[in-house]
């Protein structure tokens, strides 16, 4: 185009100085992880031996269900073991036998599938960190709990149900853990046994605790049922 180039910065331009890195440096370490705790699936820790009592899995459930282990603090290294690896017992459960690094704390559970390992587990047991041998017992009945109204109020909810000791656990009926009630329909959720609350989502103070043992039948305080004259 008869032009010549544009014009740009000499090369003896003041340039900033480029600073070397900081050298890396090893982060904090966190109370009751040593530097060989990276999970429950570490080959080079010392072994510890886990036998896992599990029964009163229904049926419908057997297919998929296992159990699992995972490090109690840091949610890592889970494992996986399905139930129809393992020949049922004279009472029709299942003895799972599995080794773990020894001296570190895990938790152990009983789910459906693996997806419900850490938060829709049907039990839960923690094993000590210092154990190098241990046996616990997991329970996978469900129960029937029937949640109802008080007198003279058509609805409630949608409210949250909770699994008190772990308030991210999930019903394996409701997925989102929401429960509403309406006049004339019946309303009937399987639970493992355990404490659970059912709380206002919006006002977590209005709050009912029960406990599921058995069948269980739970009719809702006025504080989480209001009257419709009542609503706000």
């Amino acid at each position: 185009m008869g032009r010549g180039p544009l014009p740009s910065a000499g090369a003896s331009g003041p340039f900033a100085p480029i600073e070397a890195p900081a050298a890396p440096r090893r982060l904090p370490e966190v109370a009751g992880i040593d530097g060989a705790d990276v999970g429950v699936g570490a080959q080079d820790a010392p072994r510890a031996a886990l036998v896992a009592h599990v029964a009163a899995v229904p049926p419908a459930l057997l297919a998929n269900a296992g159990v699992a282990v995972f490090h109690a603090r840091t949610g890592g290294g889970l494992r996986w073991l399905p139930l129809s690896n393992f020949t049922p017992s004279v009472d029709g459960g299942r003895i799972v036998q599995m080794d773990i690094p020894a001296r570190q704390p895990v938790t152990v559970t009983l789910a459906a599938e693996p997806a419900r390992a850490r938060h829709g587990y049907l039990d839960r047991r923690d094993v000590d960190a210092t154990a190098e041998q241990a046996t616990v017992q997991l329970d996978g009945a469900l129960h029937p709990v029937e949640l109802a109204l008080p007198p003279g109020v058509e609805r409630a909810g949608p409210l949250l149900l909770q699994r008190t000791r772990d308030r991210q656990w999930l019903p394996l009926e409701l997925e989102s853990g929401a429960v509403t009630l309406r006049l004339g329909k019946e309303f009937v959720v399987h639970l493992p046994a355990d404490e659970y609350e059912l709380l206002d989502p919006l006002v977590p103070t209005r709050a009912q605790r029960f406990t599921v043992a058995g069948p269980t039948s739970v009719t809702l305080r006025e504080a989480l049922a209001p009257a419709r004259a009542d609503r706000r």
